[in-house]
């Protein structure tokens, strides 16, 4: 027999149901709308920075060429100051990452090379600070000196008028690689938040999760090792420096040379593998980043060791 009220509650629930499903496929198109809006406000913030980058390093590349000598032979390449790499890696890096952002992908490159700009400019500003101090304190020296005689002033002025631009362009590269060091904190930042994050799976077995958990211990000791390793290097090359400006005739900066680099990308690569470590939402980025990273503290610092022993070779084949 037909019953007419078990059929309108039938109804109802199929239109209580249906309504419930457009609410959600609302909200679900909402959120997913503010996903979009919210990643495409982080790539264009992240774009401004890539330029930033790019036209920071052509400034500070015009600024770092005023200092160092522009010869550039077979003779002399030990000695050129790496700060105007340092210059020329910020444009690179801003021009990189502006092309990988767009294309939406690269990710591991444009993160190592945040990292490397942010640990070269990190270095630069602090070997231009020593700079900026030795110019002022060599500046007052020689002013105290020449104020002793009156038949050379214009000689003081001279001397005067060719520390101050030196003083100025050493001030200016100092804030100048502060700044691109932010810039390239703050793109990580950004870069993580704009990399998708990847489900965290562990292993099944317990015999994988013990070997993990092994082999997690490991690449932290090996991490730790790296850093304690890497300051007690930094240290020793920012010694090194010092004592070669008292012996050498050069008097009016500090030299950012391969030990230095060297132990700032020590520094830096343990910090990345600590963080690949404890970090869950992006392991599989930051694993691979830190792999990157490892390879060129490793072909820097044997390059350093190279550069090191060739006074020795040099001295070796003389008497051979």
């Amino acid at each position: 027999m037909f019953n007419p009220s078990s059929t309108n509650s039938t109804t109802e629930r199929r239109r209580a149901h249906f309504k419930n499903n457009l609410v959600d496929e609302l909200y679900e198109d909402e959120q997913n709308e503010k996903d979009y809006y919210r990643g495409e406000s982080i790539n264009c913030k992240l774009q401004a920075l890539n330029i930033l980058h790019a036209v920071l390093g052509a400034v500070g590349l015009g600024l770092a060429g005023t200092q160092f000598q522009t010869k550039i032979g077979i003779d002399n390449y030990r000695q050129i100051d790496l700060r105007m790499a340092s210059a020329l890696l910020y444009t690179l890096t801003g021009t990189i990452g502006f092309y990988c952002v767009n294309r939406s992908h690269g990710s591991i490159v444009i993160k190592c090379l945040y990292c490397l700009t942010a640990l070269f400019a990190l270095g630069t500003a602090i070997f231009y600070g020593f700079t900026t101090y030795k110019l002022i304190h060599l500046s007052k020296q020689l002013n105290g000196r020449f104020e002793q005689f009156t038949s050379i002033i214009q000689f003081t002025t001279s001397t005067n008028t060719n520390f101050v631009p030196k003083i100025l362009i050493s001030i200016s590269m100092s804030i100048l690689s502060f700044l691109v060091f932010l810039l390239a904190l703050f793109s990580l930042g950004l870069l993580d938040s704009l990399v998708a994050i990847e489900n965290i799976w562990y292993p099944a077995w317990p015999d994988d999760r013990i070997k993990a958990k092994f082999n997690q211990t490991l690449l932290f000791g090996a991490s730790f090792g790296k850093l304690l390793t890497a300051i007690a290097c930094l240290g020793m090359a920012a010694f090194v420096e010092f004592e070669h400006t008292q012996i050498a005739l050069r008097q009016d900066y500090f030299r950012l040379v391969l030990d230095q680099l060297s132990s700032l990308f020590g520094i830096g690569s343990a910090f990345v593998d600590l963080y690949a470590i404890y970090n869950k939402t992006h392991k599989t980025l930051n694993l691979k980043v830190s792999i990157g990273l490892s390879l060129i503290v490793a072909i820097w610092s044997l390059k350093s060791v190279d550069n090191n022993s060739f006074p020795f070779l040099q001295r070796r084949y003389k008497f051979i």
